[in-house]
């Protein structure tokens, strides 16, 4: 495809998604809600869970709670980009991230954005004695 054709199909893309990012906020009454009270709800319902790092990424998630597993988990960031944006952090944040071997977690450290890496706030590094493992 010709540069000039590719860059077309890019801003037509790029004005669809608009379209819908508008559309989102028009009909959305979850985003038409003050920005205070989404972040209330988004601290609500991204409940800590406990991120298991194998590197190379073999990540696995498993919750606490019976109500978020893995896979719903992170359901409410996908629901649209603002919603995303909004909240993809926070998720960041409230998840433990759990790893057995100290060069797997700077491994994987190095491969997340900056702004995820700074938003994280609890690693566990578990550490077994050859006692442990047998």
């Amino acid at each position: 495809m010709p540069a000039s054709a590719n860059e077309g199909a890019i801003l037509a893309a790029n004005a669809d998604i608009e379209k819908i990012a508008e559309r989102n906020l028009a009909v959305s009454l979850f985003l038409k809600l003050p920005g205070e009270l989404r972040n209330k709800i988004y601290d609500f319902v991204l409940d800590p869970v406990e991120v298991t790092i194998y590197f190379p990424p073999e990540i696995t998630i498993s919750a606490e709670s019976e109500k978020f597993r893995g896979s719903n988990y992170l359901a409410l960031l996908q629901l649209c980009r603002q919603i995303y944006r909004e909240s993809r952090l926070l998720a960041w944040s409230k998840a433990q991230f759990v790893c057995f071997h100290r060069d797997d977690l700077l491994d994987w450290l190095s491969e997340q954005h900056a702004e995820c890496r700074q938003a994280v706030t609890f690693i566990i590094i578990k550490v077994y004695s050859a006692e442990e493992k047998m």
